[in-house]
């Protein structure tokens, strides 16, 4: 997925001329040639035209709008796959216990690279052994506490660290939360995480999973290379200066295009992401044995 990044100072409108659909200042660009699918917004001024939109959204270019400290808060999926079928029978799976063990259970040995013992046999315990596990693997990185990326708007993060986990987690779900609509999955539908009025993106809570290690290393590795990239408020919270978001993500961007393994050929990690639901959404329509997930191996 080819990402536009649009950050202060603005504004940075965005509209459709007799030569194309131009991004500020930039030259206009016929829309067949447009070398972008994402359009990921930050901290910035500007609009998008009423036929820019029409226009990006017949060339299936999506619209994410992230928060100040990463959080997103809209995306716009033009080419959102819409199949009944397959949304009935993700609601079906969802009531059933144990096919929520299952995909539970899989999820956090794809995030962890752990095998789960036999004995965690509901969600709860699952989840209270992710708990442990994931204390294990914060404590070896050398960080004591995690700020709740997610969870409100108003999530705070309490390190340099935090702050740039929470924003590269952040366009991490964008990406998933764009291919679970590709796909035709219900976002609200979770097995993993709870469906409640603050996560109206459980699916997408539970398919980020997997690929959070990987996000959290670039992030992690970020702040501790570019300490002059974050600034404190009075609070104590920790975010981005405007001028340091577009190189963060830059670097996720430059993760996810990596090219690994997977079944036989290479690809991108952002096509691996998309192809892994795709086989989840197959899974649900007959969920029969067990289900896997792939945790990309950026050496392979």
């Amino acid at each position: 997925m080819r990402t536009l990044y649009l950050n202060g100072p603005g504004p940075l409108n965005i509209r459709l001329t007799k030569d194309g659909l131009q991004v500020g200042n930039e030259p206009a660009v016929p829309p067949p040639l447009f070398p972008y699918d994402l359009i990921l917004v930050g901290n910035c001024k500007g609009f998008v035209s009423y036929p820019a939109l029409k226009t990006l959204g017949k060339w299936g270019v999506t619209i994410g709008l992230m928060g100040r400290g990463g959080t997103p808060l809209s995306v716009f999926v033009p080419w959102r796959k819409n199949d009944s079928p397959l949304r009935l029978a993700q609601m079906k799976a969802a009531l059933n216990p144990k096919i929520c063990v299952t995909v539970a259970r899989a999820l956090i040995e794809a995030k962890t690279g752990t095998k789960l013992s036999p004995r965690f046999v509901t969600v709860a315990s699952i989840r209270q052994a992710e708990s442990g596990l994931a204390a294990e693997y914060w404590l070896k990185l050398g960080i004591d506490r995690r700020s709740g990326y997610y969870k409100t708007l108003n999530a705070k993060a309490t390190t340099e660290t935090n702050a740039a986990i929470n924003y590269a987690q952040g366009i991490l779900a964008v990406k998933v939360r764009t291919a679970i609509a590709k796909v035709g999955l219900d976002s609200t539908v979770g097995f993993l995480h709870n469906s409640t009025a603050d996560k109206d993106g459980a699916l997408a809570f539970d398919l980020v999973e997997p690929y959070r290690s990987l996000i959290d290393g670039v992030a992690i590795e970020y702040a501790r290379a570019k300490p002059e990239s974050f600034i404190r408020d009075d609070s104590w919270v920790y975010r981005l200066k405007n001028d340091s978001t577009r190189s963060l993500v830059s670097k996720v961007e430059e993760t996810l295009n990596r090219h690994v393994s997977y079944e036989g050929v290479r690809v991108s990690i952002d096509a691996l992401i998309l192809k892994e639901i795709r086989k989840f959404a197959r899974w649900l329509e007959h969920p029969v044995g067990p289900i896997s997930f792939v945790r990309p191996n950026v050496h392979s």
